[in-house]
């Protein structure tokens, strides 16, 4: 049976054991922070099941998240008094200053007739880049970012690999999904606009193009 969602006469799931994640060592050195947001399935007997990352930030959080979360308890969500499977999303932020914190929700529904990145001029950054994979990797005191993607709408469907590193400015983490872009510089460097939330603003990072 297909999990349901949450809401109507679907009570959702409630947390009864949820140890934090240790933070990744690697991550903390190079003072990198972020919001891991993962995709489950509570089932019937209130375990999770099928977790998948939805939302990457590397640097070993990914892993550290999906492997706390499997050891997490919660009370089933029900349907007329019975218990019943759903999915849910489960962000887990890393934060250095220890603030850190757990949060639940439906996966939102797609919705027609929205802007597919609001507040930004799609005149200036006129590609669509798709973020597959994005690891951070330590080089030296600092770090590197490497991800793969690819070019949506282009005629050449050959996959690019991307860099950046954390000596410069503008390296910032992109999880898996869909961004704005333009090229700097003809099939060598890339700028993608990378989503702030907690600032409700866009960040500019610069991928070279390997």
């Amino acid at each position: 049976m297909r999990p349901l969602r949450v809401g109507g006469p679907v009570t959702p799931p409630k947390l009864l054991h949820n140890p934090d994640p240790e933070y990744p060592e690697a991550a903390r050195r190079v003072g990198c922070q972020g919001t891991v947001v993962l995709w489950l399935v509570v089932l019937p007997d209130g375990s999770p099941a099928r977790i998948r990352v939805v939302r990457s930030v590397g640097m070993g959080m990914d892993e550290a998240a999906v492997s706390t979360v499997k050891t997490w308890r919660f009370q089933p969500s029900t349907r007329n008094r019975q218990p019943v499977a759903v999915m849910i999303n489960v962000e887990v932020n890393f934060r250095l200053d220890g603030r850190s914190k757990i949060s639940l929700y439906a996966p939102p529904e797609p919705r027609e007739g929205q802007p597919r990145f609001p507040g930004v001029d799609v005149g200036q950054y006129p590609l669509v880049i798709h973020i597959g994979t994005a690891t951070g990797v330590l080089a030296g005191k600092s770090y590197e970012i490497v991800a793969s993607a690819a070019i949506l709408g282009a005629t050449d469907s050959v996959p690019l690999s991307i860099s950046c590193s954390g000596k410069k400015n503008n390296c910032l983490f992109l999880s898996a999904g869909n961004y704005p872009a333009r090229w700097l510089s003809p099939n060598h460097r890339l700028e993608i606009l990378g989503e702030v939330p907690v600032a409700n603003t866009w960040g500019k990072t610069e991928y070279s193009v390997k």
